[in-house]
C-alpha cells in the first residue's frame, strides 16, 4: 500500500507518476460511474465474485442513454470541494479514511438542476475543511440498489461518523453488490422534515456529533483533503505541499527494527494502524506542517444566513 493512500485513508484519486494530474481536470461520469461496481475487487475479473446481471445491464443501459439528464450528471459531479460517490466509491475512497462524510443524495433524471446543484455547492461550502462531502446520484442504478432504502424523501443527508476503522460496508457481497450495513453502525440519517424544522439547528448538529469530538490530528487532516485541488492550481498546491510533508515525514520517522538483520526498516501498516501512529506523532506533524507554512486550523466555519437560500424560500 502506497504511504499516500495511507495518509489520505481514501485510496487516492491520482496514482504516482503519472503525467496529467487527474485533480485539474473535468471528471468523467463514465470513469465514476461504471457498469460492474464490484470490479474494483483485485479478484472480481478472475472469476472470484458473482456480478449482479441484471444490475449490470440496468448500469450499462443508463451509461448509454444520451439526453439532457446526463449534462445534469456532468455538473454535479464536478462540484468543486466534492467527491461523487457511489457502491464502489465506498470501498475505495470512504471506508478506511479518518474524517467525517456528508452524503447529499440526489436524482439526476428527477430533480431540477439549480436546487441540487446549489444545495450541493452550499454543503460543499458550509462543511469545508471539516468534513468531507459526497455527492450521490441515485439515477445511477448500483447507487439506487444499494443506497435508495435510507431515502425516505429529499433532500435530506446520511452522515459517517470519523475514524478509520469505521466501516460502512458489510464484509460480504448480497445479490453481487457491495451493500450497507445497519446506518447505526457508522452514522445516522438527517432527514427532511428534521431539515424543514430546524436547518440550522440540524446543521450545527452534524459539526458537534462528528467533527468536534475529533482528535487535533483528525482535524487537521480534513483541512487537506485530496480532492480539494481539483480544477485549481493554486489551492492543488497547497493541498497536495501539506500532503507531501506528512507523506515525508511518515517515511523518515515509521520504522521498525528488522529481526533478522537487526536494521531499521520501514513499518507495515494497515490503514487504522498509521492513523492511529500518526496519533502518537501529532505534536511533530503540526510543527512540521506549521514550519513549511501550512495551516493547521480550518478556515472559520461560514455562516450559514445566506446559505441554501433557494431551500429556504421553499419552506
Amino acid at each position: 500500500m502506497k504511504l499516500l493512500n495511507i495518509l489520505l485513508g481514501v485510496g487516492g484519486l491520482v496514482s504516482a507518476g503519472t503525467e496529467q494530474r487527474p485533480e485539474m481536470t473535468k471528471v468523467d461520469y463514465q470513469k465514476v460511474y461504471i457498469e460492474n461496481p464490484i470490479d474494483v475487487m483485485p479478484t472480481s475479473r478472475e472469476g472470484g465474485w458473482t456480478a449482479n446481471k441484471n444490475l449490470v445491464e440496468k448500469n450499462k443501459r443508463w451509461l448509454s442513454q444520451k439526453d439532457e439528464s446526463k449534462e445534469i450528471v456532468k455538473k454535479m459531479i464536478n462540484i468543486k470541494n466534492t467527491i461523487p460517490m457511489t457502491p464502489h466509491g465506498v470501498f475505495r475512497f470512504v471506508d478506511g479514511s479518518d474524517y467525517c462524510w456528508i452524503f447529499y443524495p440526489y436524482d439526476s433524471e428527477e430533480d431540477e438542476e439549480g436546487p441540487i446543484m446549489q444545495f450541493a455547492e452550499h454543503l460543499a461550502d458550509y462543511f469545508y475543511e471539516r468534513c468531507a462531502v459526497a455527492t450521490l446520484d441515485l439515477a445511477y442504478p448500483s447507487n439506487r440498489f444499494m443506497f435508495g432504502y435510507m431515502i425516505d424523501d429529499t433532500p435530506m443527508l446520511f452522515v459517517k461518523k470519523p475514524g478509520a476503522d469505521v466501516s460502512m460496508l458489510n464484509g460480504h457481497f448480497e445479490q453481487g453488490s457491495f451493500t450497507l450495513k445497519d446506518w447505526n453502525e457508522w452514522g445516522f440519517r438527517v432527514t427532511t422534515d428534521k431539515l424543514e424544522d430546524d436547518f440550522d439547528g440540524e446543521m450545527k448538529k452534524i459539526l458537534d456529533k462528528v467533527y468536534e469530538p475529533q482528535s487535533t490530528f483528525q482535524k487537521t487532516n480534513s483541512v487537506y483533503m485530496e480532492w480539494y485541488g481539483r480544477g485549481n492550481e493554486e489551492l492543488y498546491k497547497e493541498k497536495s505541499g501539506a500532503n507531501q510533508v506528512m507523506v515525508d515525514y511518515i517515511q523518515k520517522n515509521a520504522k521498525e527494527t528488522d529481526e533478522e538483520s537487526g536494521e531499521e526498516k520501514q513499518m507495515k501498516m494497515t490503514k487504522p494502524e498509521a492513523f492511529k501512529w500518526f496519533e502518537s506523532q501529532t505534536e511533530f506533524i503540526l510543527a512540521e506542517l506549521q514550519s513549511s507554512g501550512y495551516r493547521i486550523e480550518p478556515q472559520p466555519l461560514p455562516s450559514l444566513a445566506p446559505l441554501f437560500k433557494k431551500f429556504r424560500d421553499e419552506l
